[in-house]
Parts: C-alpha cells; sequence; structure tokens
C-alpha cells in the first residue's frame, strides 16, 4: 500500500463506574480509584464511562436538564478523575429497545438527547476540556443519530458516522471507535445477527453460543 501509514490508535478501556461494585452509597470506594490508577499506570485512559438511564425505572419520560441526578456525580468524577481520562461517552446503544425499554425507534432518541445534553453540562463544568462522546449506537444506525440532531443534539458530543455529520456541519469532528469485533471461528450455520453470542472455549476450539 502507497502513502504514509497513520500511527498506533490511541487505546482506552471499557470502565462500568456507576456499577455498584464501585460504590458505597453515594461514594465511590477504594476499587473505583485502584482500577483508574492502574490503568493510568499502564498509559490507558479510559474511554467510556456509562451513564444514562435504568430501564427498569418507573417512567420512560426522559428526566429534564435540571431534574436529572447524575448532575452531580458526573461533574465530580470529571473534575476528580478527569486528568485520567480519555473522554467520558454517555451511555451506550441507546437506540436499541432492550437498553431503554423504549419500543418506538424515535422516542429512543427523544429520551436520550436531553440526558445527553444534561451529561454534556454537567461534564464541562467539571472539566472543560474533558471530550464527551455521543453513545456508539447499535449497527450503523443513521436513523436515530439523524432523530437526535433533529431534536437538538449538535454540541452536546463528539459524533459519529462520517456523511450524516458533514451534512449537518460536523464533517470535521473526530469519530472515536469505542468497540469493535470480529469472528475467531466458522461462522457457518449460525443465525445472521447472532454471531456475536458465540465464542470459542479453550478445551475444544469449537463455537458454543455464551450466556
Amino acid at each position: 500500500m502507497g502513502g504514509s501509514h497513520p500511527g498506533a490508535p490511541v487505546v482506552g478501556a471499557q470502565f462500568h463506574g456507576t456499577w455498584e461494585m464501585y460504590w458505597n452509597g453515594t461514594a465511590p470506594n477504594a476499587m473505583f480509584t485502584k482500577h483508574l490508577d492502574t490503568l493510568a499506570a499502564q498509559g490507558v485512559q479510559m474511554i467510556r464511562t456509562d451513564v444514562g438511564w435504568s430501564s427498569g425505572q418507573l417512567t420512560n419520560v426522559a428526566p429534564d436538564a435540571n431534574q436529572w441526578y447524575h448532575k452531580p456525580w458526573l461533574t465530580f468524577l470529571a473534575r476528580t478523575y478527569g486528568a485520567q481520562l480519555a473522554a467520558i461517552e454517555v451511555w451506550n446503544e441507546p437506540n436499541l429497545a432492550e437498553f431503554c425499554g423504549i419500543a418506538d425507534a424515535h422516542q429512543r432518541a427523544v429520551k436520550y438527547v436531553p440526558i445527553l445534553q444534561a451529561s454534556y453540562a454537567a461534564i464541562k463544568a467539571g472539566r472543560a476540556s474533558l471530550p464527551v462522546i455521543f453513545a456508539g449506537p447499535s449497527q450503523t444506525d443513521d436513523g436515530f443519530i439523524r432523530d437526535c440532531y433533529d431534536l437538538g443534539v449538535k454540541g452536546s458530543f463528539m459524533p459519529a458516522i462520517i456523511s450524516l455529520m458533514a451534512a449537518r456541519g460536523d464533517g470535521a469532528k473526530p469519530i472515536w471507535w469505542t468497540e469493535f469485533g470480529f469472528s475467531v471461528h466458522s461462522n457457518e450455520g449460525i443465525p445472521a445477527g447472532q454471531v456475536w453470542l458465540f465464542g470459542v472455549p479453550t478445551a475444544t476450539g469449537t463455537s458454543t453460543a455464551s450466556g
């Protein structure tokens, strides 16, 4: 291949910072700090801290910017640990019904946008230079991202999907590839859309469904 090759990618790690194992009530515990410090010592910066809504909450109505309870925590996280973070990605795959409890595709965007906007403001209040990343949608869901743009999400994240970004005036913004995968086994006989469920056991080298 001709031309110059790009430099090595910046490597990050997922960090599910709101999981119960990292908290004693409303305060992060020793394991929270230990894991962040360990990553930083190895030169790895965290890319994704999953924050968002719970599909088990009593209502599917998105909280507005003044009601959302995660805002103080995000400001604390950005202010206290921001120097160890590459960015904060707000939620993951919010375009999937199973992740937000909403059947209508457009209403998933209606719910996500105010949460992202509130998160952006809270993160920037803690560390203005820390990038905020739009949640990685499942598949190339330009429809979901288009709905989010229509609902006013521009300016609250560093976005994705090149052609749509360019059409909405964000063509110069970088893309963060926060999750990807590939098969290490034959996909023969595996139904379309279920390949990700399969792994390779060490003992046999044959594929079996995980979970």
